[in-house]
């Protein structure tokens, strides 16, 4: 795992904004009334050279390629997956696959790949 990924997973965690080189995280979390009822949103979102490639909430992660099969974000988006749900990103015959615990599925360019998170943190 690279340095920048370390940083970057530890920003994460502990849910604190964090900028360095091409990766940014933004965390969130305030009060948001939803029918005269405060819900939290909370949540860290993970940019790749301005593209929001992942965002992690306290009972997913969501992650997206934004169209670039590159190895700095394939490296990025295992290292969420691995940390956070128990799950990777690999590739074969230049083809991605989202593997789970239950599935492996073949990702698509910008689409959308949500995983429940693992209880770890």
């Amino acid at each position: 795992m690279r340095t920048i990924e370390k940083k970057m997973l530890s920003a994460i965690i502990e849910r604190k904004n964090f900028s360095l080189d091409n990766t940014r995280v933004e965390c969130i979390h305030f009060p948001h009334p939803v029918d005269s009822e405060d819900r939290i949103i909370d949540r860290c979102n993970v940019y790749l050279h301005n593209s929001l490639i992942a965002t992690v909430t306290p009972d997913k992660v969501t992650v997206n390629n934004c169209g670039y099969r590159t190895a700095t974000t394939k490296s990025r988006l295992h290292v969420i997956l691995r940390e956070f749900c128990g799950a990777c990103v690999s590739q074969s015959n230049f083809e991605w696959f989202l593997t789970t615990q239950d599935d492996v599925i073949p990702m698509q360019d910008s689409q959308d790949y949500t995983v429940s998170r693992a209880p770890m943190h």
